[in-house]
């Protein structure tokens, strides 16, 4: 994730640069490969939301859910998927966690 509101995605393999996940309001903040379904990827942002996008059909996300109220410009500090439980750490002090469904 990068300040400009985009993640770009890159083969670490070949070193070559694959796609990129737009439509972020702010800063990207948090990335997270969901381990059960590895075509999910979730991201935070400081805009208060986590994005959910499914890399086999790249580009806009699938579900956006505002989570956090941002604070001192910003909103969502950590993305964290394990087992089928997703959390969420945002700048309002509050953590949220979810059973996203299989995607």
């Amino acid at each position: 994730g990068f300040s400009d509101g985009c993640v770009r995605l890159v083969d670490l393999v070949g070193g070559k640069f694959v796609g990129e996940l737009p439509d972020h309001g702010n800063a990207v903040s948090s990335v997270c490969l969901d381990e059960l379904h590895e075509h999910c990827l979730f991201t935070g942002c400081h805009d208060g939301a986590l994005r959910a996008f499914d890399l086999r059909m790249l580009g806009r996300h699938h579900h956006r859910l505002f989570l956090h109220r941002p604070k001192y410009d910003e909103g969502i500090h950590s993305v964290v998927c394990a087992q089928r439980l997703l959390a969420t750490a945002g700048a309002d002090g509050r953590v949220a966690l979810m059973l996203p469904d299989g995607a």
